[in-house]
């Protein structure tokens, strides 16, 4: 057994636990047990998981591996552009006779005129359909506004959902367990995957003077909705076991 793996003490609220190895935090992360705004002592000092975690991915993505060699790799110059020939082929000679060369000119004669005839016709039906084109455009720009302003002017669809008051939820989450909330925040960063459980995020939320940061949960059935970091959304939750806070809708804001 090697003793000398380095192990760390976490803490969530005042609550210490540990000491795990690295490999036992990731696997706790990736199982959804814990989340990245716990702390972490490491060099006898309290500092955020997630950015604990982060800056060493980044130290072992900087090490440079031995199995790779740039000898190894030969870049090859790509084969040089067929020139094309700017030379035409001549057309093959015909010969006629006196009757298919009355033929042609009298041909070559009228040709232009149908030709008149068919190109302003176009011209023709093409300025008769403008004010049809024109006027459907018009009527499908105001549908479109139409529809822009009656969906910001729509209710409210957690107008009767309490807000979440976070620091009391931060004080005492499993006294809250069973309620529903809806809160109001920013997506900050994933902490956590499970194919079953769903994606573990820390949601920024503003508060009466400060900004907190809190775990919310994404289940399996919602892995359809694409989160990006900076996103607002107002989101109703419920309060799960351990206080995780489990979202049960959630549309942006």
């Amino acid at each position: 057994m090697n003793t000398n793996v380095p192990k760390f003490f976490l803490q969530w609220k005042g609550r210490q636990s540990g000491p795990y190895s690295l490999s036992e935090i990731q696997r706790q992360l990736a199982d959804g047990l814990i989340h990245r705004s716990y702390q972490i002592n490491a060099s006898g000092q309290w500092h955020p998981l997630g950015e604990y975690m982060e800056q060493q991915s980044k130290k072992q993505r900087s090490l440079p591996s031995p199995s790779e060699d740039p000898s190894d790799y030969e870049e090859t110059a790509p084969p040089p552009p067929a020139r094309k020939s700017s030379r035409r082929a001549a057309p093959p000679q015909r010969e006629f006779n006196d009757d298919e060369e009355n033929e042609s000119d009298e041909d070559t004669y009228e040709a232009p005129t149908r030709s008149r005839r068919k190109r302003g016709g176009r011209s023709n039906r093409s300025l008769s359909l403008l004010p049809w084109a024109i006027g459907g455009g018009v009527l499908l720009l105001v549908g479109l506004i139409a529809v822009m302003i009656l969906s910001k002017k729509g209710p409210d669809r957690y107008a009767t959902t309490e807000t979440l008051n976070v620091h009391d939820y931060l004080e005492n989450a499993n006294s809250l367990r069973g309620n529903v909330y809806k809160i109001t925040g920013t997506i900050d960063n994933q902490l956590a995957w499970t194919q079953n459980a769903g994606k573990l995020y820390s949601v920024k939320v503003e508060t009466s003077g400060s900004t907190e940061l809190i775990p919310v949960l994404v289940p399996a059935n919602l892995n359809n909705l694409n989160l990006q970091k900076g996103q607002r959304f107002i989101i109703q939750v419920e309060v799960d076991t351990g206080g995780l806070l489990k979202v049960k809708n959630m549309e942006k804001s």
